[in-house]
């Protein structure tokens, strides 16, 4: 079934042009809501086009993000300028702004497609966690990414649950942690929720309307085969909203456990 095909470099390729032009349209759309808010500001704390460029030496996840150099600033400079010539104008931006981007982020796409996954790194499966905060030694946060690619998280069904018991046992021994919490899309996702216990849905914060260039909010654009999640992008485009914003949840080891048991 296609759902278990992995993606292929041309879907890659795709999936990278796809995301680059809804970003631009939801940068000028995030930009005509909040006028005070530059350019340059946005185009790097609210989406992540700059990690899809060749200007990018590392990975999906750099540890340094090369604002400075000179071809970053020369592509800040003419988006820049187009957005002071198309403020009025959500499809010129839009098309003109990929053209600006697209010789970048098809100079790196091969690169981008081969790179190792960093889920690989991840402590328990799709998850992993952080130290625990100062302030809340008791609780550590964790996060998600798909290690079952091209299937779903959520196939089997047993494989999501694993990964939260080896959370609970890793943190347990590592810092006598007692409690975990996440904020993500998927808190408003049906099937993460089944996984979890009625008091997490009862703890979940407000939705998040800080919109950030990450996978908490961005995550819901991919598909379990990695591609581009049309249906949410024309969500996104129809209503200006993410269809599953983040939240944050929380419970204990001991009501999880007994959850899942």
């Amino acid at each position: 079934m296609q759902s278990s095909i992995p993606k292929t470099l041309a879907e890659h390729r795709q999936y990278l042009h796809d995301i680059v032009r809804l970003k631009l349209w939801f940068l000028w759309t995030w930009l005509h809501r909040h006028p005070e808010e530059g350019l340059p500001h946005a185009l790097r704390e609210r989406v992540d086009i700059y990690r899809k460029t060749d200007i990018n030496p590392e990975g999906m996840n750099p540890k340094v993000l090369h604002y400075d150099s000179a071809a970053w600033l020369e592509l800040e400079g003419e988006i820049g300028a187009l957005w002071c010539d198309a403020r009025d104008d959500a499809e010129r931006f839009e098309n003109e702004g990929f053209g600006i981007f697209q010789p970048s982020v098809d100079a790196r796409c091969e690169r981008d497609f081969s790179e190792r996954p960093y889920v690989l790194d991840y402590k328990c499966g799709s998850l992993t966690y952080d130290d625990p905060m100062p302030e809340t030694p008791q609780r550590v946060a964790f996060h998600i990414a798909n290690a079952n690619t091209p299937r779903s998280i959520f196939d089997p069904a047993t494989h999501l649950a694993e990964c939260l018991r080896r959370v609970m046992d890793g943190a347990e021994r590592d810092f006598g942690a007692t409690e975990l919490q996440t904020g993500t899309w998927l808190n408003c996702h049906p099937k993460f929720l089944a996984c979890l216990p009625d008091c997490w849905r009862a703890r979940l914060s407000p939705v998040h309307d800080d919109v950030r260039w990450n996978f908490s909010w961005w995550g819901q654009l991919l598909t379990a085969r990695g591609t581009f999640n049309a249906g949410v992008g024309q969500h996104l485009r129809a209503t200006g909203k993410f269809p599953m914003p983040p939240r944050t949840g929380w419970c204990t080891f001991d009501e999880l456990r007994a959850h899942l048991a």
